[in-house]
């Protein structure tokens, strides 16, 4: 019973949700059985007890047929799919709620459907002004728009000629933007996928869309705009889309929905980590992007600030020489993560501020005191303490190069591509250190160690170990 699809979507409902979805079956408009209610009260009692996984059908059963023996399977049955059909509803008329447009849209057909034509065209009035100044006016907009048009088109023509207006003209412009506006945002998504994974996916008739739009003038559509420099930016990886899209963001920006707008965001940070990964100094523009996810709310995760997020972000500032903002930030939102990473990610970070600021006594002591709460954060714990005792020309170094090496191979819930860059790192690192405690360096070596590091794909840290080869030159 515990896995069945009343019990898994049940358990997602937030308190607020679940007081809610309790009110919404006991309308009678909704639900008429009381062994439906009586059900709900039972999966309540569980759920605030938090043991919603101790359900069972002979539990349940014997609580809501008290008077019948053994498994009511039957009843059992109907009554969960009546559940399950009432939470299915009322999830949907959640989001219903939330879209204003659609509300109006609907009331709009159903006067139509009346011949309740003054109230229509007072309806009418009333939606176009509040549309013409609404600040989101992206793929969502267009969707609710065509609709709208298609009611308005409707009313129009039950006008006498001299109040008609032919609204098909305004319908089709709406559909060339819809189509070009998610043509664009799923292309986008194209280009990023096969940057990252390197594949070839057809992108078939997007240069007759570019055409198309600055044929009919849709660049004066800032959506689209930023749309297109978020393509032009993936396709052609030129950071002068990038500084147009950014600057864009930051003044058009509130035209997107904020899915949309993080969606752009994460995009551009995929940019950014492609230049990084490339050996460029691209911190300042990633750390920029990072900045203005914050301040809007976008790492959020609940009522807390994602810990992944925060970790990037001060790592990202300590690369870009920003060492003093990347402490605030630390200290800042040590309390703003949750509770069970707090510790572990103070000291990482203020570890990793000593680190870049050469202060390895400081570093070593704070990366003593972290313990490993997620993979990812050992591996970076484990990456700066190697990097410290190379840097310290520490004796143990070759043994936490063996450590790494070790944890790397054998820790199966790490990726093989993970592995293989990392490992890649640790080898080339090794080789640095051997040159690096050379009385005569050989630069012909050295010249061929960096040609590697550039050539050799994954690797991980890749601007770091250039910096360390090339500084023995």
């Amino acid at each position: 019973m515990k896995n069945s699809k009343l019990i898994l979507l049940f358990s997602e409902l937030t308190t607020s949700e679940m007081k809610h979805f309790e009110d919404f079956v006991q309308s009678p408009v909704f639900n008429k059985s009381e062994q439906v209610s009586g059900l709900l009260k039972i999966l309540k009692t569980f759920a605030a007890d938090f043991h919603i996984n101790l359900l069972t059908k002979k539990r349940v059963s014997e609580q809501l047929f008290p008077h019948k023996k053994g498994i009511e399977e039957k009843g059992l049955s109907v009554a969960m799919t009546k559940l399950t059909k009432l939470l299915e509803q009322f999830l949907a008329f959640q989001k219903y709620q939330k879209n204003e447009n659609l509300q109006e849209n609907y009331l709009l057909e159903a006067l139509l459907e009346r011949n309740q034509d003054k109230f229509v065209g007072q309806h009418l009035e009333k939606m176009s002004k509040k549309r013409a100044v609404q600040k989101e006016k992206s793929v969502d907009f267009y969707t609710d728009e065509f609709v709208f048009l298609q009611q308005k088109h409707r009313y129009n023509l039950r006008q006498t000629k001299k109040k008609q207006v032919f609204e098909v003209p305004n319908i089709l412009q709406n559909i060339d933007i819809f189509y070009a506006l998610n043509k664009l945002k799923y292309a986008c998504y194209i280009v990023n996928r096969k940057n990252i994974y390197k594949n070839e996916t057809a992108l078939d008739d997007i240069d007759n869309l570019l055409k198309n739009i600055e044929k009919q003038h849709f660049y004066e559509n800032k959506a689209l705009e930023i749309y297109f420099f978020c393509f032009k930016m993936l396709e052609t990886e030129d950071e002068v889309y990038f500084e147009k899209l950014k600057n864009l963001l930051e003044k058009k920006g509130s035209i997107l929905t904020e899915n949309e707008l993080k969606n752009i965001y994460a995009l551009a940070l995929n940019f950014c980590n492609k230049k990084v990964r490339n050996g460029e100094n691209y911190y300042h523009k990633m750390l920029a992007i990072y900045l203005m996810m914050l301040e809007k709310g976008f790492l959020q995760d609940g009522k807390y600030t994602y810990h992944k997020y925060i970790k990037n972000i001060v790592t990202t500032a300590l690369k870009a020489e920003e060492f003093e903002l990347a402490k605030e930030i630390t200290i800042v939102y040590k309390t703003k993560v949750e509770p069970k990473f707090r510790k572990t990610l103070f000291c990482l970070n203020i570890g990793a501020y000593h680190f870049y600021r050469k202060e390895f006594e400081q570093a070593a002591d704070y990366f003593t005191k972290i313990e490993g709460v997620t993979i990812d954060y050992e591996i970076n714990r484990r990456n700066l303490l190697f990097k410290l005792y190379y840097e310290m020309n520490n004796e143990l170094f070759a043994y936490e190069a063996d450590n790494f090496q070790h944890f790397m191979r054998n820790n199966k819930a790490i990726s093989e591509k993970l592995k293989k860059g990392h490992l890649n790192f640790i080898s080339i690192a090794l080789k640095l250190n051997q040159e690096n405690n050379k009385i005569r360096r050989n630069k012909a070596r050295l010249a061929t160690l960096i040609q590697k590091i550039e050539r050799v794909s994954p690797i991980s840290d890749k601007s770091w170990l250039l910096f360390q080869a090339k500084k023995m030159l």
